[in-house]
């Protein structure tokens, strides 16, 4: 434990008693903190955002106000618990099943296990603290489900928006003085939970690693610049010069998939409108190539050719052979490292896997559809949902976490603001 692990408890202490709300907030902005711990122990730690979960989890559980203790005797507690059985049971199980096969191991880095070709796969630590991680966010998914009436999207707004203001004051001290920027990396980046890829030239902000401030960073770009208010479109155009500085190929994914979705499911206006607009799109997108043509080719190349490019694309065709091997039931979660947030979760999880917390995930939030369907641009719920699938999408790309602090807090997000403007 540091002084960054005290700080965190004492923010614990004092917005525990209250309210749902605030408790919320913490762990919103606790999901940047990628690569901090409140304790680490060689190849084990406590990161603050899990260590925050379980705090709301136990706040959720407890009344406030007009609001009494949580009912468990509800189908969604049902639920919740028959998957986290189902996971531990299921990945205990083919552990001993498929022990041995070839698997690019969670202990060790992706080029260690590059250069091995990758090891027997069998039953570890690294199982247990997933399937712990896993459990947690169900848990927390359940209590928020039962409090969702109480808290507005108006409020999560305002969580993330200080969450990215938060990241955008420690960015603005990476670039201008990058002393100080070391040294608050130094208390900050504390976990072993997280291998930290910092690089001198590129940004990775309070995550640790480029590739996962990426996906925050271009999940917000265009969200923030469709919002009213002058501070959001601000920060938006604060953001872009951000992706810039980071120049991870999941943060431009991610930033592209968000501009997709916006036309795909924002916009209500004719068809005539709707093409003009993809029309001006394209322009632009080809006036800032031709400018930039140089050094897009020079990143292009640069990262196809690194040998970070060939060990990640190594570990996903590991993926494919594992799910052949394993006729798509996967190895049970926490077995494998691998480079795709699908890929990932499809080796680790299984195919029954995957399809069952989708439907829990679902079933949380109300609907994907009904979020992403809604005819009021406004809705805090269609909004929300709007940048967890350009995150979702990004993660994919390059991100294989599916314990990653912020889009699970999006998830949290989207169950809680119910069918609510967030001007409202």
């Amino acid at each position: 434990m540091n002084i960054f692990s005290f700080l965190w408890i004492g923010a614990v202490l004092v917005v525990f008693p209250l309210g749902y709300q605030y408790i919320l907030s913490l762990l919103i902005i606790s999901s940047i903190f990628q690569s901090s711990a409140l304790i680490s122990n060689g190849t084990t730690s406590i990161p603050i955002f899990y260590f925050v979960e379980i705090i709301l989890i136990l706040r959720f559980l407890l009344p406030y106000k007009k609001s009494n203790i949580i009912a468990i005797n509800s189908n969604m507690f049902l639920y919740a618990i028959f998957l986290i059985i189902c996971f531990w049971i299921s990945s205990f199980f083919l552990a001993n099943l498929f022990s041995g096969v070839k698997v690019y191991s969670p202990s060790l880095s992706f080029e260690a296990n590059f250069v091995t070709g990758g090891v027997g796969y069998q039953w570890s630590s690294s199982n247990i603290n997933q399937l712990i991680l896993i459990s947690l966010n169900i848990l927390t998914c359940f209590v928020i489900y039962q409090r969702r009436h109480v808290i507005n999207s108006s409020f999560a707004l305002k969580a993330l928006v200080s969450t990215a203001v938060i990241f955008s004051l420690y960015s603005l001290i990476w670039l201008f003085y990058r002393p100080a920027a070391e040294a608050i990396q130094d208390v900050m980046y504390n976990s072993s939970h997280h291998a930290n890829a910092i690089f001198e030239n590129r940004l990775s902000g309070t995550f640790g690693e480029p590739s996962f401030a990426g996906v925050f960073i271009g999940s917000l770009i265009v969200p923030f610049f469709i919002m009213r208010g002058i501070t959001l479109k601000l920060l938006s155009v604060f953001f872009l010069f951000l992706l810039l500085m980071n120049a991870s190929s999941s943060g431009f994914i991610t930033f592209l998939a968000s501009i997709v979705i916006l036309f795909a499911f924002y916009f209500n206006s004719n068809v005539y409108i709707k093409i003009l607009s993809v029309m001006g799109f394209i322009f632009f997108v080809v006036i800032v190539f031709l400018l930039t043509e140089d050094y897009i080719y020079a990143y292009m190349a640069s990262k196809s050719e690194s040998t970070s490019g060939m060990v990640r694309a190594a570990s996903n065709f590991s993926a494919v052979n594992i799910m052949i091997e394993t006729l798509g039931l996967g190895l049970g979660i926490g077995s494998a490292r691998i480079s795709s947030l699908i890929l990932s979760m499809l080796v680790n999880f299984g195919i029954p896997g995957v399809i069952l917390l989708f439907l829990y995930i679902n079933k949380s939030i109300g609907g994907v559809i009904n979020c992403l369907s809604s005819k009021d641009n406004h809705d805090g719920k269609k909004i929300f949902s709007m940048i967890l699938l350009s995150v979702f999408v990004g993660s994919c790309s390059a991100n294989p976490d599916y314990s990653y602090g912020f889009m699970w807090s999006l998830i949290f997000i989207v169950i809680t603001s119910k069918k609510q403007s967030y001007n409202e």
